[in-house]
Order: structure tokens, then C-alpha cells, then sequence
């Protein structure tokens, strides 16, 4: 029993050491939350939820970026996702992100983003970026 669970905390481990965590907050009529994970130099996964809402509507999205651009102090990238429940379909964001500070840590962001589903939406959101470097 406790074999299966050293392997498994060893190989969490050693997959998180490839890796960043980062969280976001994007303001907009349409605000929403993220939690990203980048594996890898260029590709990065968010699952974001609006915000500001009732708890019954709240709406999924999880999305694929890939950044084609990626510089120590700002990032450009585009994505591929979906958006479940509330404005549901396809989510398509083009987004930029700055890290002004000496820290690259903390930044600011702004996208705009297709939401081609039932309702074709198209979203403008600035905010903050905090990513959690080891």
C-alpha cells in the first residue's frame, strides 16, 4: 500500500517540478476567475469561472494557450476552448500579458475573446496575472 502511494507522490512531484501555477482575475461585464498550469516553455491550461453571479449560473471554461510570443517581460498568446452552461460554445482568446515589475511574478493582462455558441459573444477583459514561481 504504501509503495503505490511513494510512486505516485513521486511522480506529482517530480510533474510539478516541469511546471508553474498562476491564478487570474479578469475584469469585464462578463468577469471570471482562472486558475492556469503551464507544462512546458509555450502551452499553458485555464479553467476560469465567471464571477459575480448566483451560484446556479455559474459557467465553466476551460481553455488551451499557446504562447507565440514569450519575452521575460510580456507574453502574447491564443487559445482554443469551451464554455459550458451560460453563453456555451467555443471559446476563442487573444490575450497579452505584462509583467512590469522586477519580480516576474506579478502582472497585468488584457484579452478579447469569441464565444461562438448559441450566443456569438465577444469579450473584452483586462486584470491581474500572479504566477507562482519556485
Amino acid at each position: 500500500m504504501k509503495k503505490p502511494l511513494l510512486l505516485s507522490l513521486f511522480v506529482l512531484c517530480s510533474f510539478a517540478g516541469f511546471s508553474q501555477l498562476g491564478i487570474s482575475y479578469h475584469q469585464s461585464q462578463l468577469s471570471f476567475f482562472g486558475v492556469n498550469y503551464q507544462t512546458g516553455e509555450r502551452f499553458l491550461t485555464e479553467f476560469r469561472v465567471n464571477t459575480n453571479t448566483l451560484i446556479e449560473d455559474l459557467s465553466p471554461e476551460l481553455v488551451l494557450h499557446y504562447q507565440f510570443i514569450k519575452k521575460e517581460s510580456h507574453e502574447v498568446y491564443a487559445g482554443i476552448g469551451g464554455r459550458f452552461q451560460i453563453d456555451e460554445g467555443m471559446v476563442i482568446p487573444l490575450g497579452f500579458n505584462l509583467y512590469p515589475f522586477d519580480k516576474k511574478q506579478f502582472g497585468f493582462h488584457t484579452e478579447v475573446a469569441a464565444i461562438i455558441g448559441e450566443n456569438n459573444v465577444f469579450r473584452g477583459s483586462w486584470g491581474i496575472r500572479y504566477i507562482f514561481k519556485k
